[in-house]
């Protein structure tokens, strides 16, 4: 089914109700309207999500993301869209239901998302790991790699930094300072040994939703084909959240952890990985997580460009 050409309006319940009916209809989707209900959950911070309940005795659910203003400039919603139907073909995502001008339907997975001391557990992050070893596992026709150009494509919508702005302990104090980073880290390890692969390159808590026995994976805005340590240095980094305090020195992953996780990762592939490629997968996902912190450091200067959310990207 293509394309409905419908955008949702959220900014009245009557109007958003309308709206979602309409796009039921139009997926061919048979229900009771005296039976829907939808209510506005937590989202993700460029995005609005809604929660449809079509029958609450089947607990058939549907989640409808309205895209967040601006957000087409730093995410390409048709690349989601193969994404979500690739991951679904193998089993390791939710179907897509409907697209439709301004965002897309899709089933709900029930579950809730972990917590940061969820995943110290072994039985947690085992699943964590296993599951993320299985997306790269995913074949791939073509293996364009998406991190380079993304990272430089933020860089570039950010804007200049304002003479009273400091960002952080002062490491970047202009633009142009990001671009030297990104060219450093470049060069440093657009040749590295880590496969490229399958990635799902937005997978923090909330994206993580464990139902008491397995976990799936949600949101994938951001996935596409990249180096295999980078995905994994960046759920590392994801540990310590979006709080209001970032507390790297308590939330950080420690080695021992770090180099546990990737053991659980490896013996989804294969049962004779050695000791040295463990280490020497650690090393090279300590230097990938600068590239995470550029990544989503040029991304949040995007974000307060563009977003209409009411949330501190600047911070």
């Amino acid at each position: 089914m293509g394309k409905i050409d419908l955008d949702i309006s959220d900014s009245q319940p009557e109007k958003l109700r309308e709206d979602i009916i309409q796009i039921l209809l139009k997926s061919g989707l048979e229900f009771s309207d005296d039976k829907l209900s939808i209510e506005m959950i937590t989202g993700g911070t460029s995005n609005v999500l809604y929660l449809v309940t079509i029958d609450s005795e089947t607990k058939f659910k549907l989640m409808f993301r309205i895209y967040g203003a601006g957000s087409e400039h730093f995410i390409d919603r048709q690349q989601e869209i193969e994404s979500m139907k690739l991951l679904a073909k193998h089993g390791l995502g939710t179907p897509l239901l409907a697209e439709f001008n301004n965002g897309i339907c899709y089933h709900y997975v029930e579950g809730k998302p972990i917590s940061i001391e969820e995943i110290q557990l072994e039985n947690i992050f085992s699943l964590v790991a296993e599951k993320l070893a299985k997306i790269h596992q995913i074949p791939l026709e073509s293996k364009q790699n998406v991190l380079w150009t993304r990272i430089e494509n933020f860089i570039e919508l950010a804007p200049e930094f304002e003479e009273e702005e400091h960002y952080g302990n002062g490491i970047f104090n202009c633009k142009d300072d990001l671009v030297k980073e990104f060219n450093f880290l470049k060069e440093l390890l657009e040749n590295c040994d880590s496969s490229l692969v399958f990635c799902h390159l937005d997978l923090n808590f909330p994206n993580i939703l464990y139902d008491g026995s397995e976990v799936n994976f949600i949101d994938v805005e951001y996935a596409g084909c990249t180096y295999a340590a980078f995905d994994i240095a960046n759920h590392f980094v994801q540990y310590v959240g979006v709080q209001d305090v970032l507390d790297w020195v308590k939330w950080f992953p420690k080695k021992d952890f770090q180099i546990s996780w990737l053991r659980k990762y490896y013996a989804a592939f294969s049962d004779t990985i050695s000791e040295s490629q463990i280490e020497a997968t650690y090393q090279l996902v300590q230097k990938f997580v600068l590239c995470s912190h550029l990544h989503w450091g040029a991304w949040n200067l995007v974000q307060a460009k563009v977003s209409e959310l009411d949330y501190d990207f600047k911070d």
